[in-house]
């Protein structure tokens, strides 16, 4: 199957929710999209540089996870409650509330962290757990993304792409000054992690509204304009993809 790989191309085997449903994705979409495609992490090494050998780990200054998603995605990726046909990697075992905290805590920065004592409890469960060994492997392969990502979408922009973003709040009962904070802070994020150049929002619009008609109400219009880091509503989009392809 390994030789089969080599001669189809860029490509990799991994997941999408079970580990035991395997798929192959080109190597530009796992990348790209590392949260909808999982790789499996294997006991040999992997030609994949974002996750290094095990001499390498060792030396380098160990790397911590330093935000909650990456706390979470640890937690998903190291605890699994099913099973991922993975022996290589993972061990059933009995775990503790406990043993749990005690790992992620090694792994993570300790900024206002609760003392361990505060989160003990005597609940325990049987789980896949990773082994020891593939601990760190696993917070490189979490960390070393998004600076990779960017490197990526920068290559994007140098081979002639535009990178543009669009943004939507669903419909609720937020005030018009969180709504309007909520979406600044998306807008501000895809800036500086993903290099995009405009970004286009709507502050108003469910998953399945038509996109062309999100944005046509004055409260969105007025709400749009009053976003830092925005360039427009929904409807500027069709302006502006109109105006590009005039003058292609």
């Amino acid at each position: 199957m390994t030789g089969t790989l080599h001669d189809i191309g860029e490509v990799d085997i991994c997941y999408l929710v079970d580990p035991t449903d395997s798929v192959l994705a080109l190597d530009i979409r796992t990348n790209t999209l590392p949260f909808k495609f999982h790789r499996y992490i294997s006991n040999q090494e992997e030609s994949n540089s974002k996750i290094p050998s095990q001499e390498e780990t060792q030396g380098k200054e160990r790397v911590q996870l330093n935000s909650l998603a990456q706390v979470v995605q640890f937690i998903n990726e190291v605890f699994v409650p099913f099973n991922p046909h993975n022996h290589a990697v993972y061990i059933l075992k009995q775990i503790s509330t406990k043993d749990i905290f005690r790992i992620v805590s090694a792994k993570k920065i300790r900024e206002k962290q609760k003392t361990e004592n505060n989160a003990v409890t005597k609940r325990a469960r049987m789980l896949y757990v990773m082994k020891e060994g593939f601990f760190d492997k696993a917070v490189l392969a979490i960390t070393d993304h998004p600076p990779y990502y960017k490197a990526f979408m920068k290559n994007l922009e140098e081979e002639g792409y535009e990178l543009i973003s669009y943004i939507r709040k669903p419909k609720g009962k937020e005030k018009d000054d969180v709504r309007v904070r909520l979406l600044e802070t998306m807008a501000i994020r895809l800036t500086e992690r993903c290099s995009v150049k405009a970004v286009y929002a709507s502050p108003f619009s469910n998953s399945m509204d038509e996109i062309a008609s999100r944005d046509l109400c004055e409260k969105s219009k007025s709400l749009v304009k009053q976003l830092n880091n925005v360039s427009g509503s929904a409807q500027d989009i069709f302006v502006y993809i109109y105006r590009q392809k005039k003058y292609d």
